[in-house]
């Protein structure tokens, strides 16, 4: 789930839709200021699929980072993250 949200929120989105835009209008090849967003939003879609599990750790027959380190442990690492990122 953490890579898929990670990619879709991140890569798929951003980058493509920059891209298809982008390339319409500049012509081909992905700049650092296309890769700055892309990258960003992967890292916080990253952020949104560990905070989204940590709610339902009692039906995880998987190890998540909530059944790992603990319910308040996975919030606060989440919490400064999303802090990190937006500060």
């Amino acid at each position: 789930a953490l890579f898929c949200v990670s990619a879709v929120r991140g890569l798929v989105i951003n980058l493509g839709f920059t891209r298809l835009f982008a390339g319409a209008v500049l012509g081909p090849g992905a700049t650092a200021s296309e890769w700055a967003p892309a990258l960003y939003f992967t890292l916080f879609g990253a952020v949104i699929a560990v905070f989204k599990d940590v709610p339902d750790v009692a039906g995880d027959d998987y190890p998540t980072f909530a059944k790992r380190f603990g319910k308040m442990e996975t919030l606060h690492a989440c919490r400064q993250a999303t802090v990190g990122l937006v500060a």
